[in-house]
């Protein structure tokens, strides 16, 4: 994450010292490159996150996956969004019909590669679902809608995300998705805490998250890092003995990622409007992406 952050800080002061176009120095490729390389071969550019020790009691921040004889059966995706350090891809954002806000390079990823989604998820006779198959009463709607805000009102996360979309968070998501920021921290005790009510009142046993870093200025978007993560609900119930502060409620069960060591060009932008998404490669991308993490989690589970 650090090492990241210092190549996020790094483009952005190149950009700014020779007043050139991040776009123009830095992307590479396209991600319709990427089709050609096939899944065989994106699959061994993913790299899994690593699981830390976990605790017969339940106890600590990561799973006990061993005490699981099945993957989590119903699995919501919650989350997709596009996510900028330098914070202007927030400024491009659009409106629907209905007057709800959407970014529109979040848009185009996510219906490049929502089939290719399915298809990993149904390969492992897992049950997927969207939010419009899971938000099916008014109380799960509210209570999907409002998670952001509880979230953000905490004041070590209103420090995180103090300018993170200043406008609304959907600025940065697809159509109909909130936004569930765990690429910040994956084992905050926080989000761990909220996730799980969320989790319950949704009725779903594991949620998908889908998280890009990009980088914008006034000409280009680049892609930079494509992640997936999947959180599931503590596989250890919580005991009497198991104090609050040292009990997880959901985990981070699996979770894959590429860092493009080239950037990729995403979009060509014109002042404050994007003028083309060229989003066609990204599926196959992803695909991998959540392949890789859902095998490291078979591979974990005590079946």
């Amino acid at each position: 994450m650090i090492y990241r952050q210092f190549l996020s800080l790094s483009k952005i002061l190149i950009c700014y010292l020779f007043l050139v176009p991040i776009g123009k120095v830095f992307a590479q490729e396209n991600l319709a490159h990427y089709k050609k390389v096939g899944i065989k071969k994106l699959k061994k550019k993913v790299k899994v996150l690593k699981h830390g020790r976990a605790h017969e009691n339940g106890t600590g921040k990561y799973p006990a996956l061993d005490v699981l004889s099945t993957p989590p059966g119903k699995i919501g995706f919650l989350s997709f969004y596009v996510f900028d350090p330098s914070s202007r891809t927030y400024q491009f954002f659009k409106e629907d019909s209905s007057g709800n806000l959407f970014n529109p390079i979040s848009e185009s990823l996510y219906l490049h590669s929502l089939h290719s989604i399915k298809k990993s998820f149904s390969q492992e006779n897992m049950k997927f679902l969207l939010p419009k198959d899971y938000l099916d009463t008014e109380g799960k709607k509210q209570a999907y809608n409002d998670f952001y805000k509880e979230l953000i009102g905490e004041d070590h996360y209103k420090k995180i995300y103090h300018n993170l979309n200043k406008k609304d968070q959907r600025t940065c998501t697809a159509k109909g998705f909130t936004l569930v920021p765990a690429n910040i921290d994956y084992h905050s005790k926080l989000l761990s805490d909220k996730l799980a009510l969320l989790l319950e009142k949704l009725d779903l046993d594991a949620a998908l998250i889908v998280a890009q870093e990009c980088f914008t200025d006034h000409h280009y978007t680049d892609i930079e890092y494509i992640e997936a993560l999947i959180y599931g609900k503590n596989p250890i119930s919580k005991q009497p003995s198991v104090s609050n502060e040292d009990y997880y409620p959901s985990m981070l069960f699996a979770g894959g990622f590429i860092d493009f060591k080239k950037s990729i060009l995403i979009s060509e932008n014109h002042h404050n409007e994007i003028v083309t998404v060229s989003s066609d490669g990204y599926g196959i991308i992803l695909q991998a992406i959540i392949e890789k993490a859902l095998e490291d989690l078979n591979e974990n589970i005590g079946i």
